[in-house]
Formats: C-alpha cells, sequence, structure tokens
C-alpha cells in the first residue's frame, strides 16, 4: 500500500482502518477492506511521530515533531482540535475515554480532555526526555505509565498527579 512521499514512521489499525504518519508530515487513513488510502490529512508543520486511532473509531489522534498534539474526524478528515502547551517534540500519545495524554521531549507529560481541547494536567518528574506514555484501568483506578531516557518507569494515579 502506498501513498506516503517520505518514510513512514508510525501507524494504529482499529476496526476496519489503518492509519499512518510520517516524515512528509500527512496522515493516511486507509480502509483496510480495499487496502486504499481513503483521506489524506494535512496540517501538522513536521512529521508525525506518534498515531492513534481512538477507542470510538470516529477520531484519530496524531503527535508531530511539530510539538503539537491534534485530533482528527476519520468520517470528513478534518482537524477539530489543535492542542499545543508541549516545547519539544511529541514522542507519545494514549487515550482512555475523554483523557488523553502526550509525552514529549520536553521532560513532561500533559493530560487533556479531549472534549474541550484544554490540557488539565501537566508532569513534570521525569528529568530527561519522556519517550512513551500509556494509560489503562487497574483496580477501579486510572494508571498512567510512563518511560524516560532518565532511565525509569513511573506509575502515576490519575486521581492525585502523583507517582506511586
Amino acid at each position: 500500500m502506498k501513498g506516503h512521499i517520505e518514510e513512514v514512521r508510525c501507524l494504529d489499525a482499529k476496526g476496519g482502518y489503518v492509519v499512518s504518519g510520517g516524515t512528509d508530515n500527512l496522515i493516511k487513513i486507509w480502509l483496510l477492506e480495499t487496502r486504499a488510502c481513503i483521506k489524506t490529512l494535512v496540517g501538522h508543520r513536521n512529521w508525525v511521530r506518534t498515531i492513534k486511532i481512538h477507542n470510538d473509531q470516529e477520531h484519530i489522534i496524531s503527535g508531530s515533531f511539530d510539538t503539537d498534539v491534534r485530533i482528527w474526524s476519520i468520517q470528513t478528515g478534518n482537524c477539530l482540535k489543535v492542542l499545543s502547551g508541549h516545547k519539544d517534540y511529541i514522542s507519545s500519545i494514549s487515550c482512555f475515554g475523554d483523557i488523553l495524554l502526550s509525552s514529549s521531549f520536553d521532560h513532561s507529560i500533559k493530560i487533556w480532555d479531549m472534549k474541550t481541547g484544554k490540557c488539565v494536567a501537566t508532569l513534570c518528574d521525569h528529568t530527561n526526555r519522556v519517550a512513551a506514555v500509556d494509560v489503562t484501568a487497574y483496580n477501579r483506578e486510572v494508571l498512567f505509565v510512563s518511560v524516560s531516557y532518565d532511565c525509569t518507569l513511573r506509575l502515576w494515579t490519575s486521581y492525585s498527579g502523583r507517582f506511586v
């Protein structure tokens, strides 16, 4: 399946879709059934580093070396929200319901409300680039996990914003 004009650096698959992002600053939406690119999303000003299809299969979330996180409509291909606030590259994103996490080379993790597009918290306990972040439900709690170039893995509780 060809479509990008430069290197492809990230992908996600869910339901009947695959989404890909690359160094051409583009996002492609592919339909698995036909193996065809059905949309090309344009908006990032630097290459797309990380991408996810939301569990609702209506939204795509992307993070870029332009320091922005974007929320897109799968149906229309339109960018619905631009989440700005990181001071360096976006390294990873993860979602759980309306909670969206972004990690960055600026040593921080931001917690966003997907509905409003507002940053509700910034976690800054890593002392080097944050390489990846994920979110999961465990024992009736929502937990965030992050790994960093500072050689640590941190586990955060969503209620306190503190690592445990």
